[in-house]
């Protein structure tokens, strides 16, 4: 195998005290994962969330509910230029007259995972504007940098 590649594993768990975005349900949130790369710039080829050239995956969401639990797990490989993890939740609109609505997101530098790191996190939600969000509400995630045999990343 070369030496050279290396992957992250991202776990995506649960979140809690999410807030309501609906009107007569209760919101249906899904998580997306984005990576931020070094020497990357801005361009006019963002996609729906603004991000430019990273890695990015999504989770299924979970209806009516403001606690939701995916455990679901994703792998990004060739990530030692990334430096950031953004993971943004949204509530899932079926309208297909309405967009999906922002319910919070927070970046994690690369201090999380680098030198072995191996944590689970449970991180604070931030509105658009980047601040706390009233609801205190949370994702709990873990991310694994892992060398390029997948025995090392279990």
């Amino acid at each position: 195998p070369r030496e050279d590649i290396y992957f992250l594993h991202v776990m995506v768990f649960s979140a809690s005290n999410l807030k309501n975005a609906d009107y007569c349900t209760t919101s249906d949130p899904y998580v997306r994962i984005h990576l931020h790369r070094e020497g990357r710039k801005q361009n006019t080829s963002a996609d729906d969330s603004g991000v430019v050239g990273h890695g990015c995956n999504t989770t299924t969401y979970v209806t009516d509910n403001l606690n939701p639990t995916w455990n679901e797990d994703f792998r990004f490989p060739s990530v030692n230029d990334v430096t950031a993890i953004e993971f943004k939740v949204w509530d899932k609109d079926v309208n297909m007259f309405k967009s999906d609505d922002f319910l919070g997101s927070v970046k994690v530098g690369k201090e999380a995972w680098q030198n072995g790191k191996d944590e689970i996190l449970e991180l604070h939600l931030c509105n658009e504007a980047g601040e706390p969000m009233k609801e205190e509400s949370k994702i709990r995630v873990r991310i694994k940098a892992c060398g390029p045999s997948v025995e090392l990343c279990l």
